[in-house]
């Protein structure tokens, strides 16, 4: 899935993706089913990123997803189905229905959980003032 995005679109992209095997899935421009994903995208980066030896090669980096992907909690991705789930369950047919599941949604969330996103965030800001505005690694 690529949401059509013009950098995901160019022929290098497609040459590469028909030399690994990989078959493009269609998917809407822009789709909101792609964002979910991103969250586990990025704790899965997080977690290979932090890793006391991060991947420096191809199979290093698909060793270290692969590890790290087995780590995931059940519950993070529980909890992104259930998230789509409840946003769409009554398929929403307007922009404001679905506006309106979305906040029901994040007004579930519980207070753990933005908890540890405060956690996270603030780590962020300590690595940024650490290292003098670096990029994250």
């Amino acid at each position: 899935m690529d949401d059509n995005a013009t950098c995901h679109r160019t022929l290098a992209v497609q040459d590469y993706l028909d030399s690994e095997g990989i078959q493009r899935l269609l998917w809407p421009a822009r789709s909101p089913d792609l964002n979910p994903i991103e969250n586990v995208f990025e704790s899965l980066g997080r977690q290979v990123a932090g890793r006391n030896y991060p991947p420096t090669n191809k199979n290093t980096l698909i060793r270290a997803l692969t590890e790290e992907w087995d780590k995931l909690p059940q519950q993070l991705l529980d909890n992104v189905v259930q998230s789509m789930s409840l946003v769409y369950a009554d398929k929403p047919q307007t922009l404001d229905h679905l506006e309106d599941n979305i906040r029901r949604v994040i007004a579930d969330i519980r207070p753990q959980m933005l908890e540890k996103v405060i956690e996270n965030w603030t780590s962020r800001l300590d690595y940024i003032r650490a290292s003098r505005g670096s990029p994250m690694p």
